[in-house]
């Protein structure tokens, strides 16, 4: 969790462990100049801000956010109404992410599935 009031710069290059719950109250901001990845079940940025970037300084390098987990996992509850099960961001406060301009577009790598629940 990271508490109101607190910046926090993001700059863990290494192999990191997947977070369950990541909660932001404060600010969680990508460091430029590095490659980063972040991993966890579920993001929730509830009265904070995910900063990765800005509209006049996009982020250079690459950042990624990977989310975990599967339909057999328990949800959970966020501040006692939000019910969000695994591999969710949940934005209640403020999200920014401004990188590089790309002109390319994207394909599905898998065939989408009719009634998928």
């Amino acid at each position: 969790m990271i508490p109101v009031g607190k910046h926090v710069i993001y700059d863990f290059e290494e192999e990191i462990p997947i977070l369950g719950l990541l909660t932001i109250d404060g600010i969680l901001e990508f460091n430029r100049g590095s490659n980063l990845e972040l991993k966890a079940k579920q993001i929730y940025v509830r009265d904070g801000e995910l900063l990765i970037g800005t509209e006049h300084e996009p982020f250079q390098e690459m950042a990624q956010i990977t989310l975990y987990g599967d339909r057999s996992e328990e949800n959970e509850v966020m501040d006692g109404a939000v019910e969000a099960g695994s591999k969710q961001i949940v934005n209640t406060g403020g999200i920014e992410m401004h990188g590089v301009h790309r002109n390319r577009a994207g394909r599905l790598q898998d065939s989408v599935k009719k009634n998928f629940t």
